[in-house]
């Protein structure tokens, strides 16, 4: 008797179906943070948060749907596996939103060679936020209740993100530490986490040079360097007049940076910065097209001391955070061959800037400014 090919094909797909790598939920720790510490017995002290997938039907026992479990080791890896043996759940890291690190760590060694394990473990997300913590132990933020009950690590991967988006931080990756570390030049920004007032506060970045943080830079020279990576989403300029003030909302642009001259070394930034007039607190009359002009002019000198500054503040450091090395390796890659070795402390220093920014402001009022 033959049957028909269909059932043949449906008895084939029946014996090969099911849920064969499925795991009960209850069985999984997944991971939301990580913090890392300098340690009291070992180097290192890892703190991991776990959310805990039971917390919904057990409120009265943990009203926060996770804890968090300590250990140390002589190496991340180390910690991880002393954590696992007290631990019987399976460890899930696709989950993985923060990690943090203390800033002593930052200065006692690279980050290339400390994060050695998280690149080489393919289960964590590339988009996880890397954060530098100062002041505090880096544990203590992933051992913060919050309310509503939270995730911590979600928590402050949002506000992170908050900070980054108004323009006031900066938003690193584990993709930009990978991209810098097998990138020409070794010199990174890098999003600092304070606490400030029982809060956390994403303010302030630190200058890693070769993974290891050499200084810390503010706000000026934060936006000046998104500006310069064409990274800035918006940001809130105050410029005072004659008369009063006018709160301008920059909403990013387009600078291009190219390399104009090899000797001396020569960089040209040019671009177009885009915002409009949120608020006018003076009497003058931007509806006319040369106040506005003029208003336009005095953001594009706030906005060019911003990305000079920024520029100045890296040679300072002998640390190419902009990465505008490897402008120079991508152009004209015989002259990077010859000063690569010295970049970051001779070279560097002595490069030079010319910059052209232009500001185009809309008018947010009813009426037009008359002219344009």
């Amino acid at each position: 008797m033959r049957y028909p090919w269909w059932m043949a094909l449906f008895l084939i797909l029946l014996s090969t179906s099911g849920c064969w790598s499925a795991r009960d939920i209850k069985q999984l720790s997944i991971v939301s943070g990580a913090a890392v510490d300098p340690g009291k017995q070992a180097p290192y002290r890892l703190t991991i948060q776990f959310a805990d997938p039971t917390a919904m039907v057990r409120q009265q026992e943990r009203p926060h749907p996770y804890y968090v479990k300590q250990a140390e080791g002589y190496s991340v890896l180390d910690a991880v596996r002393n954590i696992s043996r007290r631990d019987s759940r399976r460890r899930l890291w696709s989950h993985m939103e923060m990690l943090l690190i203390n800033e002593e760590l930052a200065r006692r060694e690279s980050l290339f060679q400390l994060l050695d394990v998280a690149q080489r473990y393919h289960e964590m997300r590339r988009d996880i936020v890397v954060a530098l913590v100062a002041g505090t132990d880096a544990g203590r933020f992933l051992e913060r209740k919050v309310e509503p009950p939270l995730l911590g690590g979600f928590v402050l991967r949002r506000i992170n993100q908050e900070s980054y988006e108004s323009g006031e931080a900066l938003l690193t990756t584990m993709f930009d530490l990978l991209q810098v570390k097998y990138g020409e030049v070794k010199d990174m920004l890098l999003v600092e986490a304070r606490e400030t007032e029982g809060d956390v506060s994403f303010n302030g970045a630190a200058v890693l040079k070769d993974g290891r943080k050499v200084g810390r830079v503010d706000f000026p020279e934060i936006r000046g360097y998104l500006l310069i990576k064409n990274l800035l989403k918006s940001g809130t300029d105050i410029i005072r007049t004659k008369r009063g003030s006018v709160t301008v909302w920059l909403e990013g642009g387009k600078i291009k940076t190219e390399v104009t001259s090899l000797r001396p070394l020569t960089f040209t930034m040019k671009g177009v910065v885009k915002g409009h007039i949120q608020e006018i607190n003076t009497s003058e009359d931007f509806n006319r097209i040369s106040a506005l002009r003029k208003l336009e002019g005095r953001v594009a000198r706030e906005v060019t001391g911003e990305i000079r500054r920024s520029l100045r503040t890296s040679q300072r450091f002998r640390a190419d955070y902009c990465q505008l090395g490897n402008l120079l390796a991508q152009y004209h890659p015989s002259y990077w061959k010859k000063v690569k070795g010295q970049w970051s402390d001779r070279i560097w220093p002595q490069a030079k800037f010319h910059i052209d920014i232009a500001v185009r402001l809309q008018h947010s009022g009813r009426e037009s400014p008359k002219g344009r």
